[in-house]
């Protein structure tokens, strides 16, 4: 299950989307629906094109970030885990 954690400064969410249920955040409108009340800065790695695109207008706060990460596996914080880390601190830092 994917864990959401807000902060005063950033919303997260970690953790594998497969299992859910169709009424869960992580699937089609409910997705959206959660993603565009936010009213936080939201940082999103995407492996998939259409997904980033697709995704970019959901978050409205300004600090909001969605990134294209080419030739990434399923599991992009293990298989890039350093570049992660790397991305996500400068994300914060620039909050």
């Amino acid at each position: 299950m994917p864990t959401a954690a807000p902060t005063e400064n950033a919303y997260i969410i970690t953790g594998p989307t497969s299992g859910i249920r169709a009424d869960q955040v992580g699937v089609g409108e409910a997705s959206a629906k959660f993603c565009e009340s936010l009213a936080v800065p939201f940082y999103h790695l995407s492996r998939d094109a259409a997904q980033a695109t697709r995704m970019r207008p959901w978050f409205s706060h300004p600090k909001s970030k969605v990134d294209l990460w080419s030739n990434a596996g399923h599991w992009i914080m293990q298989d890039s885990k350093d570049d992660v880390n790397a991305a996500v601190t400068n994300w914060i830092d620039a909050l």
